[in-house]
């Protein structure tokens, strides 16, 4: 049975750790990678960041400077315009931030293994 995270939220409008299936990795392929300005609701402003988009139907994500470094890595690619068809895994980690240990979305720095069902290779 598919549980459902206390912290998640339908109506966030970026990919969380909240999103990630529980001791699984989400592979997806990216769409684009841009900077653009996202607005921060407990600020109650708009900041500039870097949002990376899929070409699975998933939520963009706010790619952060751990985040860009695991893609540069596994892509080979420093250009963000780069970046489109390179497939990233997602997992939830536990981190320090703050002063704090927190749930984060964070990327692997090595190429998902895709592995190919031999039913729908025919």
């Amino acid at each position: 049975m598919k549980k459902t995270a206390i912290t998640w939220n339908p109506d966030k409008n970026y990919l969380g750790n909240w999103d990630i299936p529980e001791d699984e990795d989400l592979i997806l392929t990216i769409q684009s990678a841009k900077w653009e300005e996202v607005k921060n609701p407990q600020a109650k402003s708009k900041e500039v960041k870097r949002v990376v988009t899929f070409k699975e139907d998933f939520k963009p994500m706010i790619c952060n400077e751990t985040n860009a470094k695991s893609i540069e890595k596994v892509s080979g690619k420093k250009y963000l315009e780069d970046l489109e068809g390179i497939k990233i895994s997602l997992f939830s980690a536990k981190v320090k931030a703050f002063g704090e240990i927190h749930d984060a979305l964070r990327i692997r720095d090595f190429a998902p293994k895709i592995t190919v069902d031999p039913q729908k290779a025919i």
